[in-house]
């Protein structure tokens, strides 16, 4: 009895199992999800086109030549199916991983590591081609059988613990601590951009450089194995052993005072963090620089105005090699000068005798200075123009004083000039008074010696002498009026209104001239001979003389609503709007023309650059049948209420789809309007090329997200990228990626 039930034990234990086995190769077969969710996709060098889904790739090949190829042209076909790997697995079949091969899987989370892999993209720290990060990875996982690397905690390091190759960017911990037996770095990218590490603990032997901790946006604190004979750490902050140079200060320690060691011999200043406001210079330091070179203005010449909040600096007791003065650091002999603390709250100041240059970076962006004091030594050398040249560098100054000693500069009454009085350098952003005549002894005016940032201004008169103007003229926001000494030989003034004295030249037009009518006289050539022609006022503007037609015409009368032409004039005008001689050319449309429509003649081949920008009113425009337009012909910034550009039937060159302008063949995408105001736009799938420049996108305040229409070939849109964060031209390409 017992045997037989016993039997049918096994009986029923052998169909179960046969029933599992026979429902499992079912689901298999009918393609349910069960058997790819289980192994996910594994790439053999050969089947990559079969590809389709799945969070879990597998590299069962080496990826050279024609594997490496045949996946980068997948990727291109359908790179959102690679986006959406989050593991990674190299098999046992794989000997070499190769430092692009990340850039197809963005969004990887894992990477899995077979027995025999032997070569890794170690140097490049796992970037992809483009040089971004694998911002997603948190772990890595090795064979225990491989005999070149291992993991530990989901770091990556050789086998024998002693180079740290990865630690992933996005790891979960908020510390990580060096193994003991760590004693270098795989490269310069091993530890960087790791979002949540807050501390790192350098190991006793660790030695040589260490790279990439200042990338760490949350790390507070840095602390060294006690044992280490290179590195120490202090308050959290990495030195050297011997605390004679700064190596790293964390990027969530923040600060005010920064108290350095006494020791301290070279300090790099970008290591410091942008909250401190005071800064103490240590007794032993003897070097101080920055690696900054963005800019020429807080750049290398004056370190200490990297430090944007900075507002004062002191000198330890004993410190032979620095010094202060006037709230600015010197060296001890006061003839380098270290830069002036920006948030400084002196409001002058002294140059010390024996400088015998300076340059424009010294004053970036110091608000708070109003008078400066120039010394006997002081040159005036080639780049003085350049320092004097007006900007927001010398936006709050109000006084020059110069020493009486100096053989090449002198100021009359707070204005710079050259010693001979010939030259005006600089006339003082902040002077007070509305008016200002230039002395008879001044040939020349440097170029922005009076500049925006000059807003006391509304009168210029110009003393007898005067020649030249600088390269960029005069350009004073809130100037109304021109006068010239009637012995001057060079310039005359009419009405307000600077010109040459044959009057062929407008060599200066008020901006904040009132008056809304302007007449361009017979025998005038040209009007923007220094500067632009720019007014506030002018509403009816006429053209007699046979002038050279000026860029940006649109942009710098903002007022401008009918134009009209006779005389000389060469140009033709039809309901306000300037054309060439044979109406071939649309030169301008007035940005204050208030038509909602415009239909372009058919005489009209080409629209001169910005000819339509800055008008407030057009929302359609059509185009000529003969009308071609190229870089989108300035349709886009300054026309907010544009909705659409429209080809007119009878033009042979382009289509329009609903106000967005395309070639022929609708394969180019051309002019997408700035006012048109839907949220999404759905690139249609014939489109493979994209011409317009980003302005359109980017002044464009509707559009939100691309769309792509099903069947392109060209072109994918993801969900996450928006317009909204595009601000470059250049940026454009990663917002729709090409598959060409």
């Amino acid at each position: 009895m017992e045997q037989k039930k016993s039997r049918k034990n096994v009986v029923n234990s052998v169909i179960s199992i046969l029933l599992t086995a026979a429902l499992v190769m079912g689901l298999c077969l009918s393609g349910g999800g069960l058997s790819v969710s289980a192994a996910g996709f594994k790439y053999d060098g050969k089947n990559i086109n079969s590809f389709k889904s799945g969070s879990s790739f597998t590299i069962d090949v080496n990826l050279s030549g024609k594997a490496l190829n045949s996946m980068q042209k997948a990727y291109k076909k359908n790179s959102s199916v690679f986006e959406k790997v989050t593991k990674i697995t190299f098999s046992d079949n794989v000997k070499e991983i190769p430092e692009d091969v990340f850039s197809y899987f963005p969004n990887v989370k894992n990477i899995s590591i077979g027995k025999n892999v032997s070569s890794l993209p170690e140097t490049e720290g796992f970037v992809m081609e483009d040089g971004s990060s694998l911002k997603k990875l948190q772990s890595f996982s090795v064979s225990s059988k491989n005999s070149n690397y291992k993991a530990k905690g989901g770091v990556l390091y050789n086998k024998k613990m002693t180079k740290l190759i990865k630690v992933p960017e996005n790891y979960k911990k908020d510390t990580y601590k060096m193994p003991a037996t760590v004693a270098r770095l795989g490269g310069d990218n091993a530890i960087t951009n790791c979002i949540n590490i807050t501390e790192v603990g350098i190991s006793k032997a660790f030695e040589g450089s260490i790279r990439g901790l200042d990338t760490l946006g949350k790390l507070t604190r840095i602390l060294v194995d006690p044992s280490n004979k290179d590195y120490v750490s202090a308050d959290g902050v990495l030195y050297d052993y011997s605390k004679t140079k700064l190596i790293c200060w964390p990027a969530k320690k923040s600060g005010t005072a920064v108290i350095l060691p006494e020791t301290l011999k070279t300090l790099n200043v970008d290591q410091l963090p942008d909250s401190v406001t005071s800064l103490t210079l240590p007794k032993d330091l003897n070097t101080l620089y920055s690696n900054d070179e963005e800019t020429i203005y807080n750049g290398k010449e004056y370190p200490l105005n990297m430090l944007k909040n900075l507002t004062t600096v002191s000198v330890a007791e004993g410190n032979t090699a620095f010094t202060v003065e006037g709230g600015a650091l010197y060296n001890a002999k006061k003839t380098v000068c270290y830069g002036i603390p920006r948030k400084t709250n002196e409001t002058i100041i002294t140059i010390p005798e024996g400088m015998e240059s300076i340059s424009v970076s010294l004053l970036y962006e110091h608000d708070s200075i109003t008078k400066l004091v120039i010394p006997s030594t002081l040159k005036a050398d080639s780049g003085i123009s350049e320092l004097f040249s007006g900007d927001a560098t010398l936006s709050s100054m109000a006084e020059y004083e110069v020493s009486e000693k100096n053989e090449q500069l002198k100021s009359i009454d707070g204005v710079l000039y050259s010693k001979d009085g010939k030259n005006l350098y600089c006339y003082p952003a902040k002077k007070s008074g509305n008016s200002y005549t230039i002395p008879d002894e001044v040939e020349n005016i440097f170029s922005d010696a009076f500049f925006e940032e000059c807003t006391n201004l509304t009168s210029l008169t110009f003393g007898k002498s005067v020649t030249a103007l600088g390269e960029s003229g005069i350009r004073l926001p809130n100037l109304t009026e021109y006068q010239v000494s009637d012995e001057n030989a060079v310039f005359t003034a009419r009405d307000g209104v600077l010109y040459n004295k044959k009057m062929t030249v407008i060599c200066g037009y008020p901006k904040k001239k009132a008056d809304k009518t302007f007449t361009i006289e017979e025998g005038i050539v040209s009007i923007d001979y220094y500067t632009d022609f720019v007014n506030d006022y002018i509403k009816e503007l006429t053209i007699l003389g046979d002038i050279s037609f000026p860029d940006n015409m649109g942009k710098n009368l903002p007022s401008l609503a009918s134009i009209s032409v006779g005389g000389q004039c060469r140009f033709k005008v039809e309901n306000d709007v300037l054309f060439g001689k044979n109406k071939s050319v649309l030169l301008l449309y007035p940005p204050c023309k208030d038509n909602a429509e415009y239909t372009i003649p058919d005489k009209v081949i080409n629209i001169y650059k910005d000819a339509f920008c800055y008008n407030k009113y057009l929302k359609k425009i059509t185009l000529g049948k003969k009308t071609k337009v190229e870089n989108g012909a300035g349709f886009g910034y300054g026309m907010t209420k544009l909705e659409a550009i429209e080809a007119g039937g009878k033009n042979k060159n382009y289509t329009s789809v609903k106000g967005v302008l395309y070639n022929k063949k609708k394969t180019a995408l051309l002019i997408y309007p700035s006012g048109k105001k839907a949220k999404t736009y759905t690139l249609p799938k014939t489109v493979k090329n994209i011409f317009v420049g980003s302005e359109q996108f980017q002044y464009n305040k509707y559009l939100k997200k691309f769309k792509v229409e099903k069947g392109s070939k060209w072109y994918i849109a993801s969900d996450s990228k928006t317009i909204s964060s595009i601000k470059d031209a250049d940026y454009y390409v990663t917002l729709i990626k090409s598959h060409e």
